[in-house]
């Protein structure tokens, strides 16, 4: 300030212009190490309080921060205490530099050229304080210190940040240096503008960096962020309330220079966050009691951040109902890309799952309700641990179409892309879930039964066709639309389609193998009130194909027995009877049969020749053992007697 005190007094005294120029250069050089250059013409002001005008102001940079000076300016303009100067005292009371260039530096070894310390002033002065950034400045009360149109430029070679603000107007009022300050800001930076409103409770302690009150405004665009709390910023701290309103988020992306992400309504269209936030030095960040509202979707959360080389996230996430219906557009896209999909095939589109190695993290969720449109899914309670890219999603409850969902469910993205899972699923109806996943809508019924699972691949079609893993499953009542499966069989007509055109059944079961995205099962169970009957074959869920057979059991109102072959695939599903497979049949029959009657043939034949050879041999026809065993008993008997005669005689 006594580069002002000396400018202002020579003014009022007379001094040419040129002379108070050059004192006034002189003791700033003095005071800051710098040197000013006044290039235009300084004259004084009376009204509406006394002052002076200086025009082509230039501040020179440090010296390590190159050619281009530190401050140049149009006009600046100081005004002072009429009342203190005729009483020999110069008081500020305000300073206006209008359309200013500002560079603001920062070494990479951390120097700051706004650092004035090396003036022979300012480094022995008591009044002089050291800011956070060790930079050291003189303590100075104002009234009313504006900068008008200025253009800042901010390059911080240590910290990589580089900030290029025009239209820059800022006022800032300071009684005390120690005492409240108010400050007022607003600009615009890559063609967004901003704005900047509040109170530092204790300007000195704020400058030093500690932790200081602070009551603050951000406004960008349609944006709002107010925070009240506690702040520092050497080392960055902070515990404060925020609350925060967000209607326009490509506001925020745009003053960062960045494209905002396309979200569907429900994920974040338009934000709002009301909570307390905490950050320590060592870059931790706390949320608590924090309400986040994601367009119509209200969330609770409490969440821990910690800011390491890899952020760890721990989060409890908590929400009543999620409406998500307008991200499906009441699900006829997903319905339309699901159909597709039955059409042509899985997507082949790349899949990037590469924002799993961003952090690590456990996020707790539990949602009573999610409409998705279509379906209304909850209540949800999951756990997901995310580490090294891979993710591990632990479903303790997840009610979904009507049913239940438990088990794990994992992404792992270590080494390329790769899913699997070990679900249980219990009263889940089959005809949402089939249309949602694959556009396929020809299954009433409520399922349960467990799968285990892994695939791999960077796209849906390498997903699905590399899927491995085992399952089983039962189905409760339920219909096949499309055909009438006991009316086909009855009339061996595959064109049968019968007044509902459809097939009712009580129940069906079957385990199945999963191996390169076929899935093959054999033990197939179908049970209807028309007829029964078993199943095997391959389902392709890689190419959506279908090679199964249908071979009833008991069919009512008829004696023929005749398999169904279902082929084709997903979109166009063949069903024809298997005729030849039943010629087979019957032959095997009739073979099975023939050779019955033949074996029954020749024991008889064999049962007369024995029986004749007994009699012939004087055996009794149903005596014990076979002729010969008879035969050999009757020949012992006969020796004996012989035997015993001959002794007899003697």
């Amino acid at each position: 300030m006594l580069a002002v005190v000396v400018f202002v007094v020579g003014v009022f005294f007379l001094v040419p212009s040129d002379r108070i120029a050059r004192v006034v250069e002189n003791q700033f050089q003095q005071a800051t190490g710098r040197s000013m250059h006044i290039g235009g013409k300084i004259s004084p002001t009376f009204f509406p309080s006394m002052g002076v005008n200086a025009t082509d102001i230039r501040i020179d940079n440090a010296d390590w921060a190159g050619t281009e000076p530190m401050v140049t300016a149009q006009n600046l303009a100081v005004n002072v205490s009429t009342l203190d100067f005729f009483r020999g005292k110069i008081t500020v009371q305000g300073i206006d530099l209008k359309s200013p260039i500002i560079r603001l530096q920062v070494a990479t070894d951390g120097r700051a050229n706004w650092d004035f310390s090396n003036g022979t002033e300012s480094s022995t002065n008591d009044n002089a304080v050291e800011t956070g950034g060790g930079a050291t400045v003189p303590k100075f009360t104002i009234d009313k210190g504006e900068i008008s149109n200025a253009h800042l430029i901010y390059d911080d070679a240590a910290g990589g940040q580089f900030y290029d603000i025009s239209s820059l107007n800022a006022l800032l009022q300071l009684p005390d240096f120690d005492g409240e300050a108010q400050i007022d800001v607003d600009g615009e930076m890559n063609d967004q503008s901003f704005a900047i409103k509040g109170t530092l409770a204790e300007f000195s302690t704020f400058l030093a960096g500690k932790l200081t009150p602070v009551s603050l405004n951000v406004g960008v665009g349609a944006n709002s962020v107010s925070v009240e709390g506690n702040l520092g910023h050497a080392p960055l701290a902070a515990d404060m309330k925020i609350d925060a309103d967000v209607p326009e988020l490509s506001a925020v992306f745009a003053l960062i220079n960045q494209v905002a992400p396309k979200l569907p309504l429900g994920f974040g269209q338009k934000i709002a966050v009301k909570g307390d936030l905490k950050y320590t030095p060592d870059g931790a960040v706390y949320l608590r009691e924090t309400e986040i509202i994601l367009d119509q979707n209200s969330l609770n959360a409490d969440v821990d951040l910690f800011l390491t080389d890899k952020p760890k996230l721990r989060a409890l996430v908590s929400a009543d109902t999620l409406d998500f219906s307008g991200a499906m557009a009441g699900g006829s896209e997903a319905s339309a890309e699901a159909e597709n999909a039955a059409d042509t095939g899985w997507s082949k589109a790349p899949m990037d799952f590469s924002f799993l190695s961003l952090f690590d993290g456990d996020i707790a969720l539990r949602v009573s309700t999610v409409n998705l449109g279509d379906v209304v899914i909850g209540p949800i309670d999951t756990l997901s641990k995310l580490s090294n890219s891979r993710l591990v999603n632990e479903i303790n409850k997840m009610g979904v179409y009507g049913g239940d969902v438990d088990g794990k469910f994992v992404v792992n993205n270590r080494n390329g892309l790769s899913v699997g899972g070990n679900l249980a699923v219990a009263d889940i109806a089959l005809n949402p879930l089939l249309k949602a996943m694959a556009g396929y809508e020809r299954v009433q019924g409520a399922a349960k039964g467990k799968i285990k699972f892994l695939a791999s691949g960077n796209s849906l079609n390498l997903i699905m066709n590399s899927l491995s893993g085992s399952g089983k499953f039962n189905i409760g009542k339920g219909e096949i639309i499309g055909f009438d499966l006991a009316g086909m069989l009855r009339n061996l007509d595959a064109s049968y389609q019968g007044s509902g055109n459809s097939t009712i059944f009580d129940g069906i079961s079957a385990s199945f193998d999963i191996e390169n995205g076929t899935l093959s099962n054999n033990d197939l169970l179908f049970d209807a009130p028309l007829l029964t009957a078993k199943g095997a074959g391959d389902v392709g869920i890689g190419k959506q194909t279908l090679n199964y057979r249908v071979t009833p059991t008991e069919v009512l109102g008829g004696n023929i027995k005749v398999p169904v072959l279902i082929s084709g695939t997903w979109a166009n599903p063949k069903f024809r009877p298997d005729l030849e497979n039943l010629f087979d049949a019957e032959l095997e029959e009739q073979k099975k049969k023939l050779e019955a009657q033949a074996q029954a043939a020749i024991d008889a034949e064999k049962k007369k020749l024995e029986d004749k050879v007994k009699d012939n041999l004087g055996l009794q026809p149903d005596g014990e053992g076979s002729v010969e065993d008879q035969l050999k008993e009757k020949l012992e008997d006969e020796l004996i007697k012989g035997l015993g005669n001959l002794f007899g005689n003697n």
